[in-house]
């Protein structure tokens, strides 16, 4: 009988998946050393090729979930693609067993979960193409691989969550070495990424959270290039050597761990202590430095950054300004102010700020304790019905909270650049409540933010419905999250979920990295195309729905 770890947080996948292996396959799954879907590939394979199959692919058809599949030494020119779940792929070695992909498409292209495949070449991709694809694939593992002269992407992935990519030799590509987009909590570790004509990683359209260490990056155009709000990864004790740019970072990330950066072959400062860090940060690009840059390069394997959670916080709590003056808002003119902005920009502490119907082309910073209220009026006199619109102009986000205590109602809230957040948050104690989110980023985006209340909104057709990342102790409540690519992402956060509807995103409901205590009970989750939820590296959590 299969023996599935406990959910002792490594955990909870799609329970289909688990009980088809459970009943087929006769042997024990288990969880590798970074928590990701792995089984002993020791023993007898269920198929080789080409003694069951003559082609990779002809046997990935015929796999079931969870079949080990071994491919015997040669040349296959084919396009692979892998739709099956807990697919095991390995080759007989690195140089031994190639796929040629005839200048097409894709040498090998994942649309499914749990996959691990080792010990492959993989060669001649089209030019829109790559030699690996992952496409809204989760705990997938590309290791031991040698993804070379593609004519696009060595490696890319789209929306894909929670994979890892270790081990390999990406060169001389004609796209880039790594390409990320719309991805989360990936693991790029330990790959040899050289020569590739564009960038050796491209980090892009909001890929957050992923972990990049102990890489040798060098002789591409640009080692590494962040874009798009691709915010809060960590890229430590990575080789940037000799590529026209080492780097450039259009966002905020983390450029060191525990005090220790990247080495960098340009960095022209001294180390006059001996410690092995440079003295002077290496400069990046905007506001982005690495603090802590290594004098010599780093010798691989680097142990993988242990995941950190945010410490409760000891917040007193937020006192509610006497309530103060009332302001209006109305776009025709007819109240105190036209734009939002303004009200706020004149406010006082505890003041109340009431917008009329209409709508508003701004992004609003909201650094004072204020209450903000949508006041729908009746059609009638030329005027708006319904909730006041507020459109971000797409050059930041909607809404900005730096303040503690403040609370939004009664607005319908979009923003004209998909890259930028509804609500970001960066403060505590706020009330989120009654807002319909949509065409943005993240509905709500949670940052370093504790205690907030988020209930009854509708938040759909967003990229993330809601995104809480390093927050703690927040409260999303009743609200609807439908027809976003992902319902509600936390990472490296608590909170309490009770009482959501959460349908119809297209990939996920409900996703999880490296969280803790999160009491998610008597939510409503359904009808998505990958995951209803999915978490990885998870400790002390409660899901009850």
């Amino acid at each position: 009988m299969c023996k599935i770890k406990d959910l002792d947080n490594k955990h909870l996948f799609d329970n289909s998946l688990l009980n088809t292996l459970a009943k087929n396959k006769n042997r024990e799954w288990k969880w590798d050393i970074n928590g990701y879907w792995d089984t002993d590939v020791n023993g007898d394979w269920d198929i080789v090729v080409p003694c069951d199959y003559p082609t990779i692919q002809e046997a990935v058809k015929n796999a079931d979930v969870g079949d080990r599949i071994f491919v015997r030494e040669g040349v296959y020119n084919e396009n692979i693609e892998i739709n099956r779940d807990g697919i095991i792929l390995q080759g007989e070695g690195i140089d031994k067993t190639i796929v040629h992909g005839n200048n097409k498409g894709c040498a090998l292209k994942i649309n499914a979960s749990y996959v691990k495949v080792s010990a492959f070449t993989f060669t001649k991709s089209g030019y829109l193409g790559a030699g690996i694809t992952l496409s809204t694939s989760s705990g997938v593992v590309i290791q031991g691989n040698k993804i070379v002269n593609n004519n696009g992407n060595g490696i890319y992935l789209y929306r894909s969550h929670g994979n890892v990519i270790a081990d390999n030799i990406i060169i001389n590509n004609r796209g880039n070495g790594i390409t990320e987009e719309h991805s989360l909590g990936n693991t790029i570790k330990n790959n040899l990424i050289s020569n590739n004509t564009r960038c050796g990683l491209l980090i892009k359209q909001t890929s957050r959270i992923n972990s990049i260490f102990g890489n040798e990056v060098s002789k591409n155009r640009f080692g590494i290039k962040c874009l798009d709000d691709s915010c809060e990864n960590i890229i430590h004790h990575n080789n940037f050597v000799d590529n026209v740019i080492n780097a450039y970072d259009g966002c905020i990330n983390l450029w060191s761990y525990e005090s220790e950066g990247n080495y960098w072959s340009d960095y022209i400062y001294v180390d006059r202590n001996g410690d092995g860090v440079g003295d002077i940060p290496y400069y990046i690009s905007g506001e982005n430095k690495d603090r802590h840059p290594l004098m010599r390069p780093v010798t691989p394997p680097i142990p993988e950054v242990k995941p950190t959670f945010p410490a409760k916080p000891e917040l007193d709590p937020i006192i509610l300004s006497e309530k103060g003056k009332t302001f209006t808002v109305d776009d025709d003119g007819d109240g105190d102010y036209i734009k939002i902005q303004y009200a706020v920009d004149n406010a006082d502490p505890g003041d109340i700020i009431e917008v009329y119907s209409g709508t508003y082309d701004e992004n609003i910073i909201v650094p004072i304790q204020v209450t903000l209220i949508g006041v729908p009026r009746e059609l009638g006199r030329g005027r708006d019905a319904g909730n006041p619109v507020v459109n971000g102009n797409g050059s930041n986000y909607t809404f900005l909270l730096t303040a503690d205590g403040v609370q939004v109602s009664g607005f319908d809230i979009k923003n004209k650049a998909s890259k930028y957040a509804g609500f970001k948050i960066l403060s505590n104690s706020n009330v989120i409540h009654g807002n319909r989110i949509s065409k943005c980023s993240e509905g709500i985006y949670l940052l370093n933010a504790s205690f907030n209340i988020i209930t009854n909104n509708t938040i759909n057709n967003n990229d993330f419905g809601i995104f809480s990342h390093f927050s703690t102790n927040n409260w999303i409540t009743n609200n609807v999250v439908e027809h976003n690519n992902d319902g509600i992402v936390l990472s490296a956060s608590s909170a309490e979920i009770i009482n959501n509807t959460i349908k119809n995103n297209v990939f996920n409901g409900f996703l999880q990295f490296t969280t803790r205590n999160i009491n998610a009970k008597n939510n409503t989750i359904f009808n998505h195309e990958k995951f209803a939820i999915q978490a990885f590296k998870c400790k002390d959590s409660i899901l009850y729905n």
